[in-house]
């Protein structure tokens, strides 16, 4: 499994490469290299004002290339995508200063780096070097890893400032790349290269193995569909990239391939076609993958009902609750999960029945009214403690009045279980419309649990309303205080009237800086509601910091 993993990161590096790695060799002259693509929204590792010195340019470089080095050596594709994207940006013109920090940052780089790594960052080194990599690049033309002296020829090749005497070195001492020459050869070909390509992937020529997977893009329909026929001549390990690269071209003809593989006894070629089959873009890929599910056992069962859910489609829903009779509770679990992602509103009855915690989408997508309707028809059958209280809290994904009056009629549900749920929900609720209930529950709980969690649903309420505060809801903050049964309730009102951009909570805060065991949360909150005011009330805001600083 180690070997085939580090198989993968090459080939995810080869395909990652720039193509100026073929190019035709000009070995008398530079030949310039345009900046590579980055994707879109990729952020360069480095955030800079525009003010810093050549030192700070420089430690700023020196710590984000230090930061991607592990990622790179796993070729994970962000930090590939951050390294391009933060040479791209410090290489852009009028930037020599930022240029600078960055080659010098990966120079250091280099002097600690594994040949995968620096083989990642000679690329870049071909982009935006100069005269500083000289002396770097020369001494790496002699190292012991011919990928290693190979991109640091070319990275000399690509140097304006290579001077001619290094030119001849680099001349005498690296011999002419053959990749270049198949690739062109295997291009030439077209379609008819699959069963060279092939050939290649069977041998034991680490480079031609390496054209080759980098080529299956380049083949047409028929090409392809050569290229699976073929496969199965091929090692597991080459068999599996060649699947997963057909795959991420969304080429259906691997289908049988993908599909055979999940039989595989090997679990990389395992792991190949679950993979294939999570990536097409193909109806026949659903029904592949729920009738291997129905047919494995264990990790391999649960695997696939995850890559089920993750494709979304609700055709999956009848075999998904076929699953969940199975006798392993993992996987009853993961297809739970996967039906609460794939289920819809005609999916509720059942599922409240069966598995009522993961009904939560599925009555979110379904008319609040209607949905507290099938949450109350549930209760009425359901006679399991769990159960109920299950069904109590799938109220709150169906918010309306139905439910509402439903909850607030098990506050006196004779069974506590099922009153402390509603507790629950009702904190959980996301209209403010439950906020007296709450404070009802809060000023005569039942047990000291019950006024725990009303408090908090009323500090969470409270919280959402500072978005547009008025004098109720300062009002509001004044009761609460008022009521507040010790000073850790308190407290918690403080934190939440911190937020309330309202004179009137400004000077209710004020008031609390009276009471010694809550100085410090009112000084929090005066400082923080003066900030929010202070545009439309310097003066009362000044007068409140004054206050805050007279207590000290």
């Amino acid at each position: 499994m180690k070997g085939t993993n580090t198989m993968r990161h090459l080939i995810l590096a080869f395909l990652l490469a720039p193509a100026s790695l073929f190019a035709a060799q000009q070995p008398d002259r530079y030949f310039a290299v345009p900046l590579p693509p980055v994707p879109d929204k990729v952020t360069p590792a480095v955030q800079l004002t525009g003010n810093e010195t050549p030192d700070q340019l420089a430690a700023a470089y020196r710590a984000a290339i230090n930061t991607l080095l592990p990622g790179l050596a796993n070729c994970e594709e962000q930090a590939l995508f951050t390294l391009e994207a933060t040479v791209h940006r410090a290489g852009r013109p009028g930037a020599e200063a930022e240029r600078l920090a960055c080659c010098n940052a990966i120079i250091a780089a280099l002097n600690t780096a594994t040949p995968l790594v620096t083989t990642h960052l000679l690329r870049q080194l071909q982009v935006i070097g100069k005269a500083e990599s000289v002396p770097t690049l020369v001494k790496l033309l002699a190292d012991p890893d011919p990928h290693v002296a190979s991109y640091a020829r070319i990275a000399l090749d690509n140097n304006p400032a290579c001077p001619p005497e290094h030119r001849r070195i680099v001349k005498s001492t690296v011999p002419v790349r053959k990749d270049a020459v198949l690739r062109g050869k295997l291009l030439a070909a077209g379609d008819k290269a699959a069963s060279e390509m092939l050939s290649l992937l069977a041998g034991n020529d680490a480079v031609g193995r390496v054209v080759a997977l980098g080529m299956i893009k380049e083949l047409g329909p028929n090409g392809r569909k050569q290229l699976v026929a073929g496969a199965d001549k091929l090692p597991p390990a080459i068999k599996a990239i060649v699947i997963e690269s057909l795959a991420n071209l969304d080429e259906k003809a691997v289908l049988p391939l993908a599909r055979a593989s999940l039989k595989s006894s090997d679990p990389v070629l395992q792991s190949a076609g679950l993979t294939a089959l999570a990536r097409l873009n193909d109806p026949d890929a659903d029904n592949a993958l729920i009738a291997a599910m129905k047919e494995a056992t264990g990790d391999v069962k649960c695997n696939l009902i995850t890559v089920i859910g993750q494709r979304g489609k609700h055709s999956a829903v009848p075999a998904l609750l076929a699953v969940t009779n199975d006798s392993d509770a993992n996987v009853v679990k993961v297809a739970c999960r996967a039906l609460g992602e794939l289920a819809d509103a005609g999916d509720v009855p059942v599922l409240l029945e069966r598995f009522p915690d993961v009904a939560a989408k599925a009555l979110g997508k379904t008319a609040p009214d209607t949905g507290a309707e099938l949450v109350q028809a549930a209760l009425s059958r359901a006679k399991d403690k769990n159960k109920r209280t299950a069904l109590m809290r799938m109220f709150r994904y169906c918010p309306g009045p139905k439910a509402l009056t439903a909850l607030q009629a098990t506050l006196h549900d004779k069974d506590v279980s099922i009153r402390e749920a509603a507790v629950r929900t009702l904190a959980d609720w996301p209209d403010p419309v439950v906020m007296d209930t709450l404070v009802a529950v809060y000023q005569k709980p039942e047990k000291p649990a019950f006024g725990i969690v009303a408090l908090r649903g009323i500090v969470r309420l409270a919280q959402t309303a500072n978005k547009q505060p008025t004098p109720a809801l300062v009002a509001r903050y004044r009761q609460l205080l008022a009521d507040a049964r010790n000073d850790d309730d308190r407290r918690r009102v403080l934190a939440a009237l911190g937020g309330c951009g309202h004179i009137g909570a400004l000077e209710l805060a004020v008031a609390q800086l009276a009471t010694p065991n809550l100085r410090a949360e009112a000084e929090a909150a005066v400082k923080n509601i003066a900030a929010l005011v202070k545009k439309q009330h310097p003066k009362e805001a000044k007068a409140a910091l004054r206050a805050v600083a007279a207590k000290h």
